[in-house]
């Protein structure tokens, strides 16, 4: 049971203050929604709304995956990396100057963060299959509906050479505790034209450990889980015992994201 999420905003951009932006309660942003959003924020008034903690926070997801990388290749430093979906690149840049070999695709080219170092691609279809030996999707799975995120994964395992791994890193669902308090208000916010929600839109889904595995074709394997949570700068710290039923935290969530590695057999 997937959580749906509404937002008024993005990075400090209220939707209120954007002219025709589509906004829907029933459906998720189009492309244009998002090359709308992005570009508003990539413009120079808007460049300081990317504030200092999501930068921590990006920066810090970087260091923990170069950990796990260390930890998951022997010969680290000869592998070929792709990020999807990487958004301003601020983790990417972070790699790169780590040595990792790493390419990245976003739909939008981020002109304040985005590293030399880091080739830009804007499509998937640039690659070949069996190409890379890590594939890596950070907090991007949330914005696709379940048949699209069907058809986003295997194409993204695809790419990935034999024996080579897919990093998920997506925030955590809800606690069961919260759970019911969050569809009750989803309910309102979508069938009652309340004022208070005029400029809410359906921003994506949360979805459990459990639920990604089954969306993954069957020959990719499931190897490890790790649950964080931040601190006030959103530097991440790692949760190594969480209570779960179901998949989900009971009361509260004190683990506020996940990560999951997958093998390809």
């Amino acid at each position: 049971m997937k959580d749906e999420i509404f937002v008024n905003g993005f990075h400090n951009l209220e939707f209120s203050k954007l002219k025709n932006l589509t906004i829907s309660k029933k459906e998720l942003p189009s492309p244009e929604f998002y090359k709308r959003l992005y570009s508003e924020i990539y413009s120079s008034k808007n460049s300081e709304m990317i504030d200092e903690t999501f930068i921590n926070a990006k920066v810090s997801l970087g260091q923990n995956f170069y950990e796990i990388i260390k930890d998951t290749f022997k010969n680290f430093s000869e592998i070929k990396v792709l990020s999807s979906g990487a958004g301003f690149g601020i983790s990417e840049a972070f790699l790169a100057e780590k040595g990792i070999n790493i390419c990245a695709q976003e739909f939008f080219k981020s002109p304040n963060f985005w590293s030399e170092k880091v080739p830009y691609y804007s499509s998937l279809d640039s690659f070949d299959d069996n190409s890379f030996d890590l594939v890596f999707e950070a907090s991007t799975l949330y914005c696709f509906s379940d048949d699209n995120l069907i058809q986003h994964l295997d194409e993204l395992c695809k790419l990935i050479k034999k024996n080579g791994f897919i990093f998920i890193w997506e925030q955590e669902s809800r606690s069961l505790s919260k759970l019911l308090i969050a569809k009750i208000k989803n309910f309102i916010l979508k069938n009652f034209n309340l004022n208070l929600f005029k400029y809410h839109t359906l921003w994506g889904f949360l979805r459990t450990k459990n639920e990604f595995v089954e969306f993954f074709p069957s020959y990719m394997k499931l190897r490890k889980s790790f649950y964080y949570d931040q601190d006030q700068s959103c530097n991440l710290q790692l949760i190594k015992f969480s209570p779960r039923i179901f998949g989900r935290q009971i009361f509260y969530r004190r683990a506020k994201n996940q990560l999951h590695i997958f093998q390809k057999s």
